[in-house]
């Protein structure tokens, strides 16, 4: 009953999902395969600012068109695209520019390996964004297919890139970065001439009613994407800084093999929400609380499988996938297995709430996940290490856990 109901409606998806992501994820396995360790750190780093800058992007634009795309802008939607491409725009100069100045920094205190990744990024960003929002808008419009068709695009041309890249000797963490801006940008504006967007801003789609939306739903989702990425993400900066660039690396590499999760995640984010957004009626919560059940059941259960298996197998996929320069870390999958568990109840519960706009509540629970790991993670790293970054992590997510049910049974199911 589950697989049907969410089944079909998700394949697409999590094709599309898997072939995208799949690229970054092949990017990772080879940097992490054939650079140095500090060097692979210095990309792990970078793109973790990046995963932090795109959470933003994600929240403030493609989040909103999700929910207001479906409803409110259904029947312009060509227009609202142009809007959303107006404010793309605006956003990528802020970010390029707060990058360009992080790369300088870097140099300036003779970081040589983070200041050419952050400049890499800070080129590639805007490009990658854009692929980002105009893939995702296909599902907005029931057009999975293109959104498929795109992946795979951007999937076979960055593999190609790479490969010349890695001939010419040239593959490092700023040419990674710019090959997939530009990748991107080819493919968006593919894509873009299957949209065919508006720039037509008058009646509902006047630029400020657009604005008031989105600020209206990504003022506090943005907070709350923040502090999130303050409570998870931000463990790769810390480990970087106490531990070192190589540290970071071994992180990283074993973070990498769970990405598959997070292309899941996506994917199943992208079907839905836009589906829970669109229950309405007298009983809308009654039939809001049981498609979230079914998910829920649908999203633990895949991924404390995809854990268990992965963390079986882990010392000899460590070994043969990098050449054996990480070995030693079987223990790592455990605790990343454990955390990932706890993110799946916040992820459905959190995407309950997002449906029907209260995005307030998001940010509170994050928030005190954020100060946990803040005030546990420092002490832990200097005592145990990445284990211990770890495991405050996992403490902090099952916190964020139990306040995200609390929400749900207030806002939802009462």
């Amino acid at each position: 009953m589950v697989l049907n109901r969410w089944g079909k409606r998700g394949g697409i998806s999590l094709v599309d999902q898997a072939i995208h992501g799949g690229t970054n994820f092949l990017i990772n396995i080879i940097l992490a395969r054939w650079l140095s360790p500090n060097e692979y750190g210095a990309f792990a780093v970078a793109y973790t600012i990046f995963l932090l800058i795109g959470a933003i992007h994600t929240s403030v634009m493609i989040e909103p068109m999700m929910v207001y795309g479906a409803k409110k802008y259904i029947e312009t939607f060509r227009g609202y695209i142009g809007s959303l491409l107006l404010g793309h725009g605006v956003f990528s100069v802020l970010v390029s520019f707060i990058l360009i100045v992080s790369s300088l920094t870097f140099l300036a205190f003779d970081s040589k390996e983070l200041a050419d990744a952050f400049l890499g990024l800070a080129i590639a960003s805007p490009f990658i964004l854009l692929q980002w929002m105009i893939r995702r808008s296909f599902y907005v419009v029931s057009q999975s297919t293109w959104a498929l068709a795109g992946s795979f695009m951007y999937f076979t041309l960055n593999a190609l890139m790479i490969f010349l890249l890695f001939q010419k000797a040239s593959l490092t963490p700023y040419w990674a970065f710019l090959s997939m801006g530009f990748i991107g940008l080819l493919v968006s504006v593919c894509q873009l001439r299957i949209l065919k967007p508006e720039f037509k801003w008058t009646g509902p789609l006047s630029l400020y009613s657009i604005f008031h939306d989105h600020k209206e739903f990504g003022a506090w989702n943005i907070v709350g994407t923040v502090i999130k990425w303050a409570s998870t993400g931000i463990l790769t900066i810390m480990v970087s800084a106490f531990l070192g660039l190589k540290a970071a690396g071994v992180l990283s590499v074993v973070r990498t093999l769970f990405r598959p999760l997070d292309l899941m995640l996506n994917a199943v984010s992208l079907v839905a929400l836009p589906v829970l957004s669109s229950v309405q009626g007298e009983h809308a919560s009654i039939e809001r609380r049981k498609k979230m059940r079914d998910l829920l059941w649908l999203v633990c259960g895949t991924v404390t499988l995809y854990g268990i298996l992965l963390s079986s197998f882990s010392e000899f996929i460590l070994h043969y996938l990098y050449k054996g320069i990480y070995d030693g870390h079987r223990h790592l999958f455990v605790l990343i297995s454990l955390s990932f568990v706890a993110s799946s109840f916040v992820f459905v519960y959190t995407l309950g709430l997002k449906s029907i706009g209260v995005t307030r509540e998001i940010a509170k629970i994050w928030s005190t996940s954020a100060i946990v790991v803040f005030v546990g993670s420092i002490p832990m790293i200097n005592a145990w290490g990445i284990p211990g970054a770890l495991t405050v992590q996992i403490f902090s997510i099952c916190i964020a856990g139990y306040l995200a049910w609390l929400a749900v049974r207030q806002k939802i199911l009462a």
